[in-house]
């Protein structure tokens, strides 16, 4: 049996959204949602890509800009470190998003310049590099280092899927009552 490689399941990079790393944040974020509804219009929840492309002044890839970055940005450094007072008052969600929305977009994304795949990769090697990067997605690059797509983590779980469904006709119902 051929397996898929990375050129099989990714998808076009035409179908991202992009910000240049001159953005704030809330340039970016502002990004992400409207591409978000732009990919379905009738359903207000996330249902599209989960981070924009990221660009720097030469138009190479920076980074992604990810829900995950966005939401490590608005955490504030006490609950990071672990503290055992609880930290989670009212009024400070609101107010730590508001104090991060004029950081640059370069300070929250994830620097990927060298996390990339190839259209001939396999998946295994992108999961490999998505679990040691902790990424739900990779850019996928040319000969020329230009950016053709992305593969996210639902195209390799559905290839998986795939190849678990068709091995064995399991007709037992294993949901739960």
């Amino acid at each position: 049996m051929q397996e898929k490689r990375v050129k099989d399941i990714m998808v076009p990079a035409e179908e991202y959204s992009i910000v240049s790393a001159t953005c704030t944040l809330r340039q970016a974020v502002r990004v992400m949602r409207n591409s978000i509804h732009r990919l379905n219009n009738r359903d207000p929840h996330c249902s599209g890509h989960r981070s924009v492309l990221v660009y720097d002044e030469d138009n190479e890839l920076a980074g992604l800009l990810t829900f995950r970055a966005v939401m490590e940005a608005v955490e504030p450094p006490f609950l990071k470190v672990g503290y055992l007072v609880p930290g989670f008052f009212e009024g400070i969600f609101s107010t730590k998003c508001i104090q991060e929305a004029n950081r640059k977009v370069t300070e929250v994304m994830i620097p990927i310049k060298d996390i990339t795949l190839k259209p001939e990769d396999t998946l295994l090697k992108a999961v490999h590099i998505m679990l040691q990067n902790r990424l739900s997605s990779l850019p996928v690059v040319n000969s020329r280092n230009r950016v053709i797509g992305m593969v996210r983590n639902v195209e390799i779980f559905q290839e998986i899927a795939n190849i678990i469904s068709s091995e064995n006709n399991d007709t037992d119902n294993c949901k739960a009552s």
